[in-house]
């Protein structure tokens, strides 16, 4: 068969059947036919292809070229869904080839860290392609997460910290333990700050997810959560 362009040969197995049917005759397709497939992919690429095919990128960018999770909401992002893919394919054993935004990412196919390849069975199955932050971009984004989102709410913010724009300004007087976690697609916190302003004290949810500049070096992209403001006496 020839699919855009690509000649492609495979072997069918065909029986007999009593009944004759249009175009095929007294035949029929036992084994070697296409199979569904529904393929997931998470993390962080510009491109995954399986048999080069392409399911297209992972996640979403922004206007800025920043590659972040899908999901995450920030400014010039539009978030996308899940990214899943149904799969026509033979059954069989196809390569799997990741443009990576980043080279501090892994590749992992159904949990597997370095795979090349890919089964695909059919039958309604499901298989995971995910493109995760390695160890050590784990271990920065958890180690940086709170002093970045501090630096949000100061003159400047820090190298790494991609911050929201904020209607007030003051000094971080205190900040309630982040939280830090691991979501399929990607790294996610969030932390909630206390600013003191000149007119009151507020208190801000900040929420942060690891993404990535255009040179492939980790960034953390805040986003506001819940804001609310308190008098100084409160």
């Amino acid at each position: 068969m020839s699919v855009n362009g690509r000649t492609i040969t495979r072997e069918i197995y065909l029986e007999r059947v009593g009944v004759p049917r249009p175009h095929v005759g007294m035949w029929r397709v036992v084994s070697g036919a296409a199979q569904v497939e529904t393929v997931r992919a998470y993390g962080y690429a510009s491109d995954v292809r399986i048999g080069g095919v392409s399911l297209g990128r992972v996640g979403a960018t922004g206007s800025d070229g920043v590659a972040i999770p899908a999901g995450v909401s920030a400014d010039g992002v539009v978030p996308q869904p899940i990214h899943a893919t149904t799969v026509y394919a033979y059954p069989g054993v196809y390569e799997v080839a990741v443009d990576k935004v980043s080279e501090h990412t892994d590749v992992l196919i159904n949990s597997e860290v370095g795979a090349s390849s890919i089964e695909l069975a059919g039958y309604g199955s499901d298989t995971t392609i995910s493109i995760m932050p390695d160890d050590e971009t784990r271990a920065w984004f958890v180690g940086a997460f709170e002093s970045l989102g501090r630096s949000c709410f100061g003159s400047e913010a820090a190298q790494g910290a991609l911050c929201p724009t904020f209607d007030f300004s003051g000094t971080v007087s205190d900040e309630v333990e982040e939280k830090v976690w691991w979501q399929s697609d990607g790294l996610d916190g969030s932390e909630t700050f206390w600013i003191k302003t000149d007119a009151d004290v507020v208190s801000v949810d900040l929420a942060g997810a690891l993404c990535f500049d255009e040179a492939g070096d980790a960034r953390v992209v805040f986003r506001v959560g819940e804001e609310s403001h308190h008098p100084w006496n409160w």
